[in-house]
């Protein structure tokens, strides 16, 4: 079984610590956040950034990886304003990617992506299934050699299909790529390329935690949170009191993401 045992809780000092409401003693590195204080479709509460900040100091939260929160239509630059603003802001505690609407002409893309850069954003954030854009198109390839370019991270919802995934990764080689949500079809993907990475959020059922840990490598799995439309309790709780190994739960939780910054060149 997966989940708790007395003799289970006996040794393993994160579920003690998680059980009785206490910070976990460890440096957690988030790989998936939104900020922007509203959504179309999911209730936002607490979600100024001061609030934010304050409940990731109390959790031990060191960083979090962060893009908008409004992700639909032609605001984006706006959006993105937001995500800058906090990241100038809070420095040592979020990392910022650029959100692009993908059914723009690839040339504003690239002229929203620089304008982010030049910011000091590290990455871009792409959903096309929520703006009605295709999955593989163009736009996507235009961002990611844009991201290999200045060996960037690209965060993606949805990377459509295995095969337009691994075009990806054999072709735009110097950028950091993480599947944004759990996509266990995606293991083998996962186990032979190194700059390949997997997003823990939001798994719904106690058996995909562990699958994913049965079928992927340990050092690319990496806990995200969803905020700020979800809590960090919710997806920290799945892992922190399943069965894992204390160790494999420390680099899910802590020194995966804490690499992947670094390959990006964020001190943390």
């Amino acid at each position: 079984m997966l989940w708790l045992s007395l003799k289970e809780r006996e040794v393993d000092p994160l579920k003690e610590r998680f059980l009785q409401g206490k910070p976990l003693g460890l440096p957690l590195y988030d790989i998936h956040g939104h900020l922007g204080g509203f959504s179309r479709d999911y209730p936002v509460f607490s979600g100024r950034v001061e609030q934010l900040v304050a409940e990731m100091d109390r959790l031990g939260v060191k960083r979090c990886l962060v893009f908008p929160i409004g992700i639909y239509g032609a605001e984006f630059q706006f959006q993105n304003d937001k995500v800058i603003q906090a990241c100038q802001k809070y420095r040592q505690h979020f990392s910022g990617l650029a959100l692009v609407n993908l059914n723009y002409p690839e040339k504003e893309i690239i002229k929203e992506l620089e304008r982010c850069r030049q910011a000091g954003l590290v990455g871009a954030k792409l959903i096309a299934a929520y703006q009605g854009a295709p999955a593989e198109g163009p736009g996507i390839e235009a961002v990611c050699e844009y991201a290999s370019h200045h060996r960037w991270v690209v965060l993606n919802h949805g990377w459509g299909s295995l095969e337009f995934l691994k075009k990806i990764l054999e072709t735009y080689r110097q950028a950091q790529y993480v599947c944004g949500h759990l996509w266990l079809a995606a293991a083998s993907l996962v186990n032979k390329y190194d700059h390949l990475w997997m997003c823990t959020c939001a798994f719904l059922s106690p058996e995909s935690l562990p699958e994913a840990v049965r079928t992927m490598r340990a050092d690319r799995l990496c806990w995200g949170s969803d905020l700020s439309d979800l809590h960090w309790g919710f997806t920290l709780g799945p892992i922190v009191l399943s069965s894992l190994p204390l160790k494999v739960k420390k680099r899910i939780l802590s020194s995966n993401t804490r690499e992947l910054f670094r390959k990006i060149g964020v001190e943390s």
